[in-house]
């Protein structure tokens, strides 16, 4: 497992802009980007376990938020531009990888704010995989599709 403390990321609505041609990043989501790109090499050079090669195949994350103030947020905006940074930073290919997250908002401001991060690979024993698919068969028996 990985595990980064990374900064807290804009708005979304801060992140993208709309052009004639579609969405693009704006220069607060490009500067993001190069914080998230430049903290994850920082962490390289310490030694961490990541070198600095894109993870291959399903990823499971944990995301422990902090936010710099007590206003109201969605978690899934602030988990959006998590994600795009970490995908331009090189530390997935694609955030399709991610197969299984677990988001917690912990209601104590941090100056700045912070995410607690942390990654592995999706592959569970069999066994295990096994129980996860007749527990959501079983959830699932309640709904008509």
């Amino acid at each position: 497992m990985l595990q980064f403390n990374l900064p807290y990321p804009p708005s979304i609505n801060h992140y993208y802009l709309r052009t004639r041609k579609g969405m693009a990043i704006n220069a607060t989501g490009k500067a993001y980007r190069q914080l998230i790109w430049l903290t994850l090499r920082e962490c390289i050079d310490k030694g961490k376990k990541w070198r600095g090669e894109a993870l291959e195949g399903d990823l499971m994350v944990e995301i422990i938020i902090y936010p710099p103030d007590k206003r109201k947020r969605d978690i899934d905006n602030i988990k959006k531009a998590l994600f795009d940074a970490l995908q331009h930073a090189g530390l997935y290919k694609d955030d399709s990888q991610i197969v299984d997250d677990h988001t917690i908002k912990i209601n104590k401001v941090v100056k700045g704010g912070l995410i607690d991060f942390r990654i592995q690979s999706a592959i569970l024993p069999f066994s295990l995989r096994e129980s996860r698919i007749s527990i959501a068969e079983e959830f699932l028996k309640g709904f008509s599709l």
